[in-house]
């Protein structure tokens, strides 16, 4: 189950995040997902995932996700990543940059029946140049 797992959430950072198919959420995320993000916001379903994806498209839309690690146990994942893009739409305030960003965190995922149940995500929101950063300032 843990190699599954990691799988699923290996898809989600490929499928929905690098290769921009958002038809795969139907797959990849539970119909009452739960979506926890500190800046980005707490959310019920599938679509308040697809929201801050859309979000985050907009502002950094050639932005590249990948995954550092993985780490599984029973139906939990954790997953160190690291995401770089340009600033080049408005974000949480922040008029465009143009500025190269990159940022990191872990997310913590809980997956069932090969669908992503529950998305916890701590990015490094200090970060010099992170969109959180950019954000604060905004």
């Amino acid at each position: 189950m843990s190699a599954d797992s990691k799988a699923v959430v290996q898809r989600y950072m490929d499928d929905l995040w690098n290769n921009r198919n958002p038809a795969a959420a139907d797959e990849i995320l539970a119909p009452d997902l739960v979506w926890i993000h500190p800046t980005l916001g707490n959310g019920q379903g599938r679509q308040a995932a697809m929201n801050s994806i859309k979000e985050m498209r907009a502002a950094f839309p050639d932005m590249k996700g990948s995954i550092r690690s993985l780490v599984a146990e029973g139906d939990q994942v954790t997953a160190h990543w690291e995401a770089t893009g340009t600033h080049q739409g408005p974000y949480r305030g922040a008029a465009p940059t143009g500025q190269p960003v990159t940022w990191e965190g872990v997310t913590l995922y809980r997956v069932k029946d090969c669908r992503i149940t529950e998305h916890r995500a701590f990015p490094n929101s200090t970060a010099q140049g992170s969109p959180h950063h950019i954000a604060q300032r905004g």
